[in-house]
């Protein structure tokens, strides 16, 4: 992945150093950093977002979208996902699913089942 200008390989560390009641904020550009791992030796929140989305692809759209992200260690094995809105048919809903260990077995309500990688 490039990102700021250098190539990253597979278990590339990047640090950065903050001082109490800060933040520090880094753009991604045009990447997706689904399966990255944060660590800190001390408590934060991380959020992750963007300004502008279209989802799905090509639909016209202004959407912000902004989350905190939980720790692995709060992750569940039970989820409900329920419909954005019922009434816009025209629209689909999207998910994603990350899976912290290899082999991750994903099995839905309607018999689906599918397997899934770290990351």
């Amino acid at each position: 992945m490039s990102f700021h200008g250098i190539i990253w390989s597979d278990n590339a560390t990047f640090s950065c150093l903050g001082n109490p009641n800060t933040g520090y904020w880094e753009s991604a550009e045009k990447y997706d950093l689904s399966g990255i791992h944060i660590k800190s030796n001390k408590p934060i929140a991380v959020f992750s977002g963007n300004y502008r989305t279209s989802i799905p692809s090509g639909k016209a759209s202004r959407d912000h979208i902004v989350e905190q992200l939980v720790p692995t260690s709060s992750w569940g094995q039970h989820y409900v996902m329920l419909l954005i809105d019922e009434r816009e048919r025209e629209w689909e809903n999207y998910y994603s699913i990350t899976a912290l260990y290899h082999n991750s077995v994903v099995q839905f309500r309607n018999g689906t089942n599918t397997s899934l990688n770290a990351g």
